[in-house]
């Protein structure tokens, strides 16, 4: 009978490493993977636990599917995908559960928390990110003379498919910053500091 002096289990032959010490080096490679892969996401910490539950305080369901949290798990889910060259920040996180997660993928879908699985406008912190979805968008937005949020249908999941949604969540974001855009022009206060006498 061997007894190893590592993991203190008895075999009966003696095996360089014994199958208690071998599980516990998989176990520990495995976690260490996982270390690496959530640091690759998040490089130098900037997205810890406390600041994405203060993001989740305003949210009492999943904004895809409607589901209450009870239910299912909860996945951080970045807003413009880090693939895609997105801010890992926490203003770029809604929490999603798994399986909407996983159908949502990576692509930039941002849900309105008060109609679940409706895509809408981008948060002004934003709306630098967007240069490389806008494009396309932007060709079809002054295509059409259409007035301000114009769609009549309104995409919704799981009736769509994601790419539906991340154009109709490029083209509200377009159409804010156009508003936004018209306000501050037709504003009579400064907004520069040469404006000033």
């Amino acid at each position: 009978m061997y007894h190893c002096p590592y993991c203190h289990n008895d075999y009966l032959l003696a095996l360089d490493p014994c199958p208690g010490c071998g599980e516990r080096q998989v176990k520990r490679q495995k976690a260490n993977r996982a270390k690496e892969r959530r640091q690759s996401y998040d490089p130098i910490g900037r997205i810890d636990d406390q600041e994405f539950w203060m993001t989740l305080r305003w949210y009492d369901r999943c904004p895809c599917c409607g589901t209450s949290w009870g239910k299912e798990m909860i996945a951080k889910d970045h807003i413009i995908p880090l693939s895609k060259e997105g801010p890992n920040l926490a203003e770029n996180l809604q929490p999603l559960c798994i399986p909407c997660n996983l159908w949502k993928s990576d692509y930039l879908i941002y849900f309105d928390r008060a109609f679940p699985g409706r895509a809408c406008a981008l948060p002004a912190l934003l709306w630098p990110y967007l240069e490389g979805f806008s494009k396309v968008a932007k060709s079809s937005l002054s295509s059409s003379q259409a007035p301000l949020l114009s769609i009549d249908i309104e995409p919704h999941y799981p009736d769509t498919i994601p790419a539906t949604l991340e154009e109709k969540t490029v083209i509200l974001t377009l159409e804010a910053i156009q508003i936004q855009s018209m306000a501050s022009a037709a504003s009579p206060y400064p907004t520069d500091q040469t404006d000033l006498p």
